[in-house]
């Protein structure tokens, strides 16, 4: 009882309570660690986790930011013993320690609250060890073979939880263990700040960088875009370049917001993925330019996107410390490359100047045009990626500046080409309606050619058939019937060997005049003009029919066809298929169908034969019409024409031909 009632004991036990009590409604305070002195040392030991090293000497005091803007980049602080570095070494760099100590105080009117205490950083890299009042809260060495770097990680929103039996009131020691490099830009705690103490429910509320992922989708909105434009118009080889600048753009944005880090460890999605980005956008860059002023690439121009591409397949594989390397040689002689493209931009606007007449000039041309938009984005884009440049080189506090000219760049040239595509569409679309327009009428002067070559060749046929039938075959019939009287005589029949001759010039002249009638019916058969089509049609498959041994079907409507060239192009197609069925299809049967409707008239010829292994037999015109000669025919009175053919099942013809055409 009596140490119950002993003053120290009464404070410790108070201690206790206010500690391991849930304190409701009220909140923890936080506690920025920009504004707290921090002590840094080279090298790593685990008795460190719980030394406070308050006046050792050893140990660098860094004083705290009464602003809480304060980076603990490694890089940035001043290391005695600095081993020496050689620039674009494939060797990998050692995995140096170094230790930040946070000494925190906490006194009484500190309020630790149910949900919970957490360490926020809004940086830190590459590998890492955390420890509070000696506890462990994280361990994230890894990427480290024989003492070297191999794929170090880095995080940023990094939110870790602090267990309430860890928390003490009174002093409090934070041990931060970094293992990199002293070269790597990004060692340590990388960014200014937030770098804070306070509740997990107010650290998982940190706002989002809004503005970075908003910068993603403005990017990948304007990769799509010019994506599109290129698939529209694929000679425009300056689109297809500025889609793969403003995609790569996009993942260096996302990588800068980690998006990539929790997918997977592997460097290449959470350290490398930057490096690559930025040389892809360098290559792309380029050869929008050089593409979209000269419509190709130049040998220098080549040379630096071989360069480019060549230093972003070495970021994929290659040490981090060639990486960073890589990325120091870029910084150092971007601007090179950029201003001499500022220069060829304003030398072409200079050009496109000279050829304006006087008055022409004003600032509207410099958002009308897509030139004179580019040059002014040029511009801010080299101004402002100059400042992010230096700034990194030189540690100036110039971050992210490059994000108003990339923005301004993008917004001018994708504005003035949505501008430029539109006008474009509407040149396209109405040089498309003239050429439709054209068609047509040469369209309709080539059928009306075809019609009059039909229509000639047809009435030659016609003055041919007439001419055989009337002059010729009645020669020959005046012929014969001096044969017949010749034979009656009875003075010459009872000579045996005159009558003989007689009776083979009168089978001669026979013979003759039928070949005579028959190649002038085939010429033009006078039926056709008489009877119609389907008579017609039916009287030479009869006669057809005796000759090859096939069966042929008709099938036919009552039908009138008034249009010549129509009812003589119909008719040759079915004469012409009729002699190629006999002679190269082996069918024994063969269907034709015509019929008619309000639109259209159709004739279907179908056989059973073996089919067409090759067409060049029946496309021979001096045989025929052949396949392409009634092709021609239909087609040229606005018809259409089709041939089938499979082997072992035989051949399917069909014509059609427009009502409508036919009218006209």
């Amino acid at each position: 009882m009596d140490n119950i009632r002993h003053p120290s004991f009464y404070k410790y036990f108070v201690c206790f309570v206010l500690f391991a009590t849930p304190s409701k409604g009220t909140s923890f305070d936080s506690i920025d660690l920009s504004k707290l002195d921090v002590y840094f040392h080279e090298g790593f030991s685990p008795d460190w986790v719980t030394l406070i090293p308050l006046n050792n000497t050893s140990w660098q005091r860094i004083p705290g930011d009464p602003e809480g803007r304060r980076s603990l980049s490694i890089r940035n602080l001043k290391l005695e013993n600095k081993p020496k570095h050689t620039f674009l070494s494939l060797n990998p760099s050692p995995a140096e320690s170094f230790t930040f100590i946070f000494p925190i105080l906490m006194d009484s009117s500190q309020s630790f609250t149910t949900k919970g205490v957490g360490l926020g950083l809004v940086g830190i890299a590459y590998n890492w060890q955390i420890y509070f009042n000696g506890h462990l809260l994280d361990d994230q060495i890894f990427g480290i073979k024989d003492g070297k770097l191999i794929d170090p990680k880095r995080k940023k929103r990094y939110f870790i939880s602090i267990p309430n039996q860890y928390l003490k009131f009174g002093l409090n020691q934070l041990t931060i263990h970094i293992v990199g490099s002293r070269d790597f830009m990004g060692t340590g705690l990388y960014y200014s700040h937030p770098y804070i103490i306070s509740s997990m429910s107010e650290l998982n509320n940190q706002p989002l960088p809004i503005h970075q992922y908003g910068l993603v989708w403005i990017y990948l909105g304007a990769g799509l875009f010019w994506l599109y434009m290129f698939l529209k118009l694929p000679t425009q080889y300056n689109y297809l370049y500025f889609t793969g600048w403003a995609f790569t753009i996009a993942g260096y944005n996302l990588s800068r917001i980690d998006f990539l880090t929790p997918l997977k460890n592997w460097g290449l999605f959470s350290f490398r993925f930057e490096y690559i980005c930025i040389f892809l956008s360098s290559l792309f860059f380029i050869g929008f330019i050089q593409t979209l002023i000269y419509k190709k690439l130049s040998k220098p121009a080549i040379i630096l996107m071989i360069y480019y591409g060549f230093s972003a397949i070495l970021s994929a594989f290659s040490p981090i410390s060639f990486i960073n390397d890589l990325l120091r040689l870029w910084q150092m002689t971007i601007l090179i490359p950029m201003g001499f493209l500022v220069y060829q931009i304003g030398y072409a606007v200079k050009d496109e100047i000279s050829k304006m007449k006087p008055g022409e000039l004003s600032f509207a041309f410099f958002y009308q045009s897509m030139m004179g938009s580019l040059l002014l984005g040029a511009i801010f884009l080299f101004f402002f990626l100059g400042l992010d440049i230096v700034s990194s080189l030189f540690y100036f506090n110039f971050n992210h500046l490059n994000i108003i000219g990339f923005l301004f760049f993008t917004a001018t040239i994708t504005t003035v080409a949505f501008s430029d595509f539109i006008q474009h569409h509407i040149k396209t679309k109405s040089r498309q309606e003239k050429l439709e327009v054209e068609v047509i009428r040469r369209t309709k002067s080539i059928q009306s050619l075809a019609k009059e070559l039909i229509r000639t060749q047809e009435n030659e046929r016609a003055r041919l058939s007439r001419e055989l039938h009337d002059e010729i075959g009645q020669a020959l019939t005046v012929i014969n019937l001096s044969l017949q009287h010749l034979a009656q005589n009875t003075e010459l029949s009872s000579s045996k060997k005159i009558m003989n001759q007689i009776r083979a010039c009168q089978s001669s002249v026979k013979e003759a005049a039928d070949t005579i009638h028959q190649f002038a019916f085939n010429l033009h058969p006078s039926i056709l003009d008489d009877l119609g089509l389907v008579p017609a049609m039916k009287s030479h498959a009869k006669s057809f029919s005796v000759r090859s041994r096939l069966q042929i079907n008709i099938n036919a409507s009552d039908l009138e066809i008034d249009h010549n060239e129509a009812r003589i192009s119909l008719y040759r197609i079915f004469q012409e298929s009729l002699t190629n069925t006999a002679k190269h299809s082996d069918a024994d049967t063969i269907n034709i169908s015509i019929q008619s409707n309000e639109s259209e008239i159709q004739l279907t010829i179908q056989d059973n034969g073996k089919g067409v292994q090759s067409l060049e037999k029946i496309n021979d015109q001096n045989s025929g019409l052949g396949i392409i000669g009634m092709r021609e025919r239909i087609e040229g009175l606005g018809g259409s024409f089709s041939f089938e053919s499979i082997p072992g099942e035989g051949v399917l013809i069909t014509a059609k031909l427009p009502l409508q055409e036919l009218s006209n």
